[in-house]
């Protein structure tokens, strides 16, 4: 798999940086740690471990795991017609109800 180059939101800020699956190569003014978010789009990313590459204090090399959102979603909009329940009939003289 290649690396592919894009930006991410750490505080507020934009980095260019690239990214093979869940590691993301990161510029270390980023000042990004273990426990930390950062946004790619509307991803939210938490910093799992993170290595200072050559100790240069250059680029951040980043594991990171996707934050779920596991909010509920709102369900349907309630009935608000304002309709009235009609029993059914059905054929032969018998009603909806068995």
């Amino acid at each position: 798999m290649a690396w592919e180059t894009l930006t991410i939101n750490a505080d507020g800020k934009d980095y260019t940086c690239h990214v093979q699956g869940s590691t993301f190569s990161i510029p270390c003014s980023s000042s990004l740690e273990v426990g930390n978010t950062f946004k790619v789009g509307a991803v939210i990313w938490e910093v799992t471990e993170a290595i200072d590459v050559a100790q240069r204090n250059e680029i951040l090399l980043i594991n990171a795991k996707e934050v779920k959102n596991d909010k509920s979603k709102k369900g349907r909009v309630s009935d608000k017609s304002g309709g009235t329940v009609m029993e059914l009939q059905s054929d032969n003289g018998r009603n909806g109800k068995n």
